[in-house]
């Protein structure tokens, strides 16, 4: 009787949005229409943040704490204008930004502290880092560095350039190869992403366009605040291929009679016509974590994999939050 309890809760997970609570908290910033701040480049100075855009402008914007979501409380501020193409930014201190164009790289300084930059020198690349996040996946914008702690330390968070979502990059090597996982991670952006960057109070700011679909609406850009929630999420941390299948880790002990069913669990190539990879069993590890999947065929190296797994619950009888993953391995 157990069992079949199970599977109907299992079932509604799969055919129903089930809410969970979310581990960031958007929040939006209000901007000017006439701002037109569709981003390039985005970079973070302890509370202030710098927006550079299509129009070859940076703005700053001052007080991004602020949240009675009144325009007049976060100091926007144009600080540059004129620049070519701006591709990357990059605080030096309160006063000085360096910024690459297409024509060279820019130290833009404010020398007599008004706000507003009254010098362009140009300077040697060296001066710009390069700071890419290398991935397997495309058309995702990272944040500069990885999870410093918690049950995603080392893995990068970034956002869409296609989708109104924030996505999770997980990369672990083993002597056989590298693992690539792409989570998604928050829902409810108001449009794709453009760029990011991350605050001294671990809060995030995202530049959102909607220029990939101009006749939509009216409005093309939005720029967000999200904010780290304490909450212990039920999630999957990481996906790595064996010779049978894949071994999925999560954040809390899984719920046993969901864990080890395999309608709990989809498992497709991207690259191959029917792509069906099915799952003929589903074995739990000792401390209810990790599930390892025997799929057949076995996955390959170099393909991409959709793998969802939205049939499992926590043993506090919790729903799976965001239980849909790409996952790709490449040999040695």
């Amino acid at each position: 009787m157990m069992k079949r309890v199970i599977f109907s809760l299992g079932l509604v997970a799969l055919l129903s949005p089930v809410i969970a609570e979310d581990s960031l908290l958007l929040e939006n910033i209000p901007v000017r229409e006439d701002m037109k701040l569709i981003a390039t480049a985005l970079s973070g100075d302890g509370e202030k943040a710098a927006i550079a855009t299509d129009r070859g402008e940076i703005w700053l914007l001052n007080q991004p704490g602020a949240t009675s979501g009144k325009f007049s409380d976060y100091q926007w501020k144009k600080f540059a204008s004129g620049l070519r193409d701006p591709s990357a930014l990059r605080f030096v201190d309160a006063g000085r930004l360096v910024v690459r164009q297409s024509v060279e790289t820019t130290l833009v300084i404010d020398s007599n502290e008004d706000g507003i930059a009254d010098e362009y020198l140009a300077v040697s690349s060296d001066e710009m880092p390069e700071s890419r996040v290398k991935s397997p996946f495309e058309g995702f914008v990272w944040l500069e560095k990885p999870e410093e702690a918690g049950p995603f330390a080392g893995q990068f968070f970034g956002g869409s350039q296609t989708g109104n979502f924030l996505s999770r990059l997980a990369v672990e090597t083993s002597e056989e190869g590298t693992h690539s996982t792409l989570f998604v991670f928050q829902k409810g952006l108001t449009y794709p992403v453009e760029a990011m960057t991350r605050l001294d109070d671990k809060t995030w700011i995202i530049a959102e366009s909607n220029r990939s679909d101009p006749e939509r609406t009216r409005t093309k850009f939005a720029i967000q605040k999200a904010i780290q929630q304490d909450v212990d999420p039920f999630e999957a941390v990481s996906i790595k291929r064996i010779d049978t299948g894949v071994e999925i880790s999560f954040t809390k002990a899984l719920l046993q009679d969901t864990a080890e069913a395999t309608w709990s669990y989809l498992v497709n190539s991207m690259e191959e016509e029917g792509g069906g990879q099915k799952v003929v069993a589903a074995t739990l590890s000792g401390d209810q974590k990790k599930v390892t999947l025997t799929c057949e065929p076995g996955l390959k190296p170099g393909q991409v994999y959709h793998i969802s797994y939205g049939g499992l619950w926590s043993v506090d009888r919790d729903p799976v939050r965001n239980s849909v993953a790409m996952f790709t391995y490449q040999a040695k």
